[in-house]
């Protein structure tokens, strides 16, 4: 089982747990004040604030009509909000899939059954709520906090907002004002951008319904599907993969030939042996020995490729496990299956093989897998093991994926190469002096290339670099 390399006072945990407490019923009043205050109403209501305040000490009647314009507007537009109405019902035309970080573009379809027409309406689409386990805001570190000031660090609210802006589906932008009426239904476009992989829930639409001075707004629900779409991770360039190795003799096609077994070049005749197929038996030369003779054709070869993904991290490390899962899924988008096949080996609940190729699986069901796959805190290394170890010889190369290291990951590691697969080994790390420092500890019988989370491109561009030199 994985443990926690964290050493934090008991006192502080006790402390932070209180906080999360906090800051978990506040996220729900933060976000409520968002959507239905607009920045106009903002802004009045700080110039009303800073009026007052220069109001302190002065006998001005400038000041004091600037105070009373200013709250007779605010006041206006806090009751006047109330009478706007608007039941709407809306249904979406999403496509079936997205990336992370690519803008995914849909259109909205608006109706209404109410007589009055609603106008000057924006629809907003919220991601659904997805808060952090109390565990993981506790034991997680935020980039750069070891930077932050005393305060800081210890009610650690920056932390609080990287936990849960990374947990955000996707970052939606409003619609254009739209005018609805029961006679002339309106389609909008519009648009959201993917944060995270998976199966995204879009559910979750809202009319904001401003006031005449457009100072707050009501934000009510409509009527809707429960739509989603699915995310493919982000995904890096890959250039180069001739690393891999040879056809290790698995009998398939070749890129010159689409036929599967044997190709149509001939090799020589010989004697007919039980269990030949007829299409192959000469019979011009069995007419003239008098013996059974069958054509020999050359045997053809494709390469297998693995791809081992490590799932079986801590929470914590949410941050690698997400970088690992875009290299897998930059490496099976590279790696070529229309002549052969690749394999993709991982933890879910149990050992995993998803195999795609020519005959089998097409490269979009790996991908959805990948999209899907999530950390596995109990991992069983030894059927892992097994599980890699027995397709190996298979294998024309073998690509293996690491979101944390040690002695089960060093031995599985050392299990492959000892069977004289080519190997292609990588890390994603965060903290750099902790990672060498468990390289030192568990040696690895290959160079393993560390790609730090935030510049995996980088070192992925050096790591091929690499490798192509050999």
């Amino acid at each position: 089982m994985l443990k926690d390399r964290r050493h934090i006072p008991k006192w502080k945990v006790r402390f932070w747990r209180i906080l999360y407490k906090s800051y978990k019923s506040n996220k729900g009043a933060s976000s409520m004040l968002q959507h239905r205050i607009t920045p106009l109403g903002y802004m009045i209501g700080l110039c009303l604030i800073l009026a007052m305040a220069l109001r302190l000490g002065s006998t001005e009647n400038t000041l004091f009509s600037i105070i009373a314009t200013l709250a007779a507007m605010l006041l206006f537009s806090f009751v006047s909000v109330f009478f706007r109405r608007g039941k709407l019902s809306i249904h979406r035309s999403l496509p079936k899939m997205g990336t992370v970080g690519i803008p995914l573009h849909y259109t909205v379809t608006i109706e209404t059954d109410q007589w009055l027409t609603v106008s000057s309406a924006r629809l907003r689409e919220l991601p659904a709520r997805n808060i952090p386990s109390e565990d993981v805001f506790v034991y997680s570190v935020e980039p750069g906090e070891e930077s932050r000031n005393a305060f800081d660090r210890l009610f650690v609210l920056y932390r609080w907002k990287w936990l849960t802006d990374s947990r955000q589906g996707f970052y939606a932008q409003d619609s254009q004002p739209i005018k609805v009426s029961s006679k002339s239904p309106a389609k909008v476009r519009m648009q959201f951008i993917p944060k995270r992989r998976g199966i995204l829930p879009v559910c979750n639409m809202r009319v904001l319904l401003p006031d005449p001075l457009f100072l707050f707004q009501r934000c009510v629900g409509v009527k809707q599907t429960q739509d989603s779409v699915l995310v493919l991770p982000k995904r890096y360039k890959i250039n180069s993969l001739k690393m891999l190795g040879e056809a290790q003799n698995q009998i398939g096609g070749e890129a010159q030939s689409r036929q599967i077994g044997q190709s149509s070049e001939f090799v020589s005749l010989r004697g007919y042996r039980p269990g030949d197929p007829l299409k192959h038996v000469d019979w011009k030369s069995w007419a003239k020995t008098g013996q059974p003779v069958v054509r020999e054709y050359e045997d053809v070869y494709f390469p297998r490729h693995g791809l081992v993904l490590d799932t079986g991290v801590h929470p914590t490390l949410h941050e690698e496990f997400e970088e690992a899962v875009s290299v897998a899924a930059s490496f099976a988008c590279s790696i070529e299956t229309n002549e052969g096949l690749l394999d993709l080996v991982m933890m879910q609940q149990q050992a995993k093989v998803v195999t795609v190729g020519k005959g089998v699986e097409q490269l979009d069901h790996m991908m959805e897998v990948l999209a899907c796959a999530e950390m596995e805190t109990r991992p069983n290394w030894n059927e892992l093991t097994t599980q890699v170890c027995d397709i190996a010889p298979d294998f024309s190369g073998c690509i293996m994926v690491f979101a944390d290291w040690d002695r089960d990951r060093c031995n599985l590691l050392n299990r492959v190469v000892s069977m004289g697969v080519t190997v292609v080994a990588l890390l994603v790390y965060n903290d750099e002096k902790s990672t060498q420092q468990l390289m030192k500890d568990f040696s690895p019988a290959v160079r393993v290339h560390l790609l730090k989370a935030g510049q995996v491109q980088k070192g992925l561009d050096q790591a091929l670099e690499s490798l192509s030199e050999r």
